[in-house]
């Protein structure tokens, strides 16, 4: 009897034991639908989802197949770090080109085309009296013309025109002077136009209209002493010195008869061994012991009717009819007196005398105005 009853235990417990093994393959073929990727089998995934007794810490560590840690790509799969280029696309500092662009400073050259005169003087050596007005001289080593501005004197083969020149020479020959621009560079013939001064401060330009040998004339845009030169000009007129000097109308004649010109040439020239230009005394109160003199080294008569004779200041005299022979002198005194064949007298009527003690220069010149001796003493 006990036999007996005991199998209806048996049986339950087989029972039971079939149950949870269905169970287990149950779960096993769940997993296997989950998990597709995954190479357990259905016993190995029923022994990893069900527990055994005495098998607590199987199923916390991982097998072969627990790959999820690896096939999730997320870090890598972002690519946003390399993908944003908001850094390198924004070229806003080298697109905007107004540092290079703006040329204001090279683009405004108004100082250098603006009509400023140059300021300071420039140095030149005269190389050659061209006329009363006009110079050659070296800059530097170059060449130039130059142009006396705000003034005009005669050409040379107008009348004056050589008296003019031969004023001018005096002035500037073979000297050092310093020179002025005023607007203009050059003229249209190529000449410099300059305001020209000597070492000693002389301002050539207003010597000459001052001496009466040139007059003012304005250039525009050069007339920065425009003012200065004409009211020189109104000076030497009333003076009467120069080209101002006043033509005789009647000459007194010689009292010895002249000899008639014949063929040949004349060579008339000062003679500083007859010269007496500081007269005994006070010069101005004795001009009749005041005199210049002219000799004829030539071998023909020099006609020296309408011929004049000036100083550096500009003082006058025209020679009455005149003629004077080969190897002969004449004396021109600055008093008053009777012409005869030797002597002829100025009568200067100012009240000083005519020839400077310490220096001056004789010039000598044709009817024509052409210089025939031009003469510096001491």
């Amino acid at each position: 009897m006990n036999r007996v009853k005991s199998l209806p235990g048996v049986a339950r417990i087989a029972v039971a034991a079939a149950l949870v093994f269905a169970v287990c393959c149950g779960i096993a073929a769940g997993l296997s639908l989950v998990l597709p990727g995954s190479d357990a089998t259905p016993t190995q995934a029923a022994n990893q989802a069900v527990p055994t007794q005495g098998a607590a810490t199987a199923p916390m560590v991982p097998t072969e197949t627990e790959s999820l840690p690896t096939d999730t790509p997320q870090p890598t799969d972002i690519p946003q770090p390399t993908d944003t280029p908001l850094p390198t696309d924004t070229p806003q500092p080298t697109d905007t080109p107004q540092p290079t662009d703006t040329a204001v400073p090279t683009a405004t050259q108004v100082p250098t085309q603006t009509p400023v005169p140059t300021p300071g003087r420039t140095e030149a050596q005269v190389i050659n009296v061209v006329d009363g007005d006009t110079i050659e001289v070296s800059i530097d080593g170059e060449s130039y013309q130059l142009q006396y501005i705000g003034i005009d004197a005669p050409e040379k083969d107008e009348p004056m025109g050589a008296a003019a020149a031969a004023a001018n020479e005096q002035l500037v020959a073979g000297q050092t002077l310093s020179l002025e621009k005023d607007v203009s560079e050059m003229d249209r013939y190529d000449r410099l136009l300059r305001y020209v001064y000597r070492a000693d401060g002389t301002f050539v330009n207003a010597e000459l209209v001052r001496l009466g040998w040139a007059t003012a004339k304005a250039y525009p845009p050069d007339i920065k002493y425009q003012d200065l030169l004409a009211g020189l000009e109104q000076e030497a007129r009333e003076a009467q010195i120069g080209r101002w000097a006043p033509t005789p109308t009647q000459a007194p004649e010689p009292t010895a008869a002249p000899t008639q010109p014949v063929a040949g040439s004349h060579d008339v020239m000062v003679d500083l061994s007859c010269s007496q230009f500081d007269a005994p005394g006070d010069d101005n109160q004795n001009k009749a012991e005041e005199w210049v003199c002219f000799r004829n080294a030539g071998d023909a008569s020099a006609d020296m009717s309408g011929w004049t004779l000036h100083d550096e200041y500009g003082w006058t005299y025209s020679f009455p009819s005149f003629v004077l022979s080969p190897g002969k002198t004449v004396r021109v005194v600055t008093g008053c007196g009777t012409n005869t064949a030797e002597i002829l007298y100025w009568c200067y009527e100012n009240a000083t005398a005519v020839w400077n003690n310490g220096g001056d220069t004789v010039y000598l010149l044709d009817a024509e105005g052409n210089p025939v001796a031009v003469q510096s003493y001491p």
